[in-house]
């Protein structure tokens, strides 16, 4: 869901409108619900609306997956700390080359020290990109050059 807002026509104020159905029901003030696991952005329902038993078993329905996904994050997290308290340098950030031979990819560690690569394809595409990743992770799965610091904002 995204915010629907409307003017309010007493104050001439925005003001947040329901988002129940398709195009939302629009009717205001509305009661701002968050997501049961805290992973989604709030939703604001109007009074009428989450009176129905319906619009709740939908809103429930539609966020069955959320603490799955939220606990998902929360370890991907904590796996990134780890992998930078151990002073490795993860990925940050990826360019392919105009002629898309190669891959430019930029590594930065805990203290924000910046290491660059050129790989193939290939071997850029091998790691899932929600993945932490590590210099030792691409060069476990293919040949990678050193880029050199002016490829990082170095020199």
């Amino acid at each position: 869901m995204g915010f629907i807002t409307t003017i309010n026509k007493d104050t001439g104020r925005d003001v947040y409108a329901c988002e129940v159905g398709a195009e939302g029901c629009t009717s205001y003030p509305c009661r701002a619900h968050k997501c049961p696991a805290g992973w989604c952005q709030r939703y604001y329902i109007c009074e009428s609306c989450w009176s129905k038993e319906s619009v709740k078993v939908a809103l429930k329905n539609s966020h069955a997956t959320c603490a799955g996904r939220s606990r998902q994050f929360e370890e991907r997290e904590e796996e990134r700390t780890k992998l930078l308290k151990e002073g490795k340098f993860l990925r940050t950030a990826a360019l392919r080359s105009a002629n898309g031979e190669r891959v430019h990819v930029l590594f930065v560690n805990s203290e924000g020290v910046k290491k660059g690569f050129y790989m193939d394809p290939e071997v850029y595409r091998s790691i899932p990109f929600l993945e932490n990743s590590t210099v030792e992770d691409y060069a476990a799965a293919g040949r990678l050059v050193e880029a050199p610091e002016s490829f990082y904002g170095r020199g």
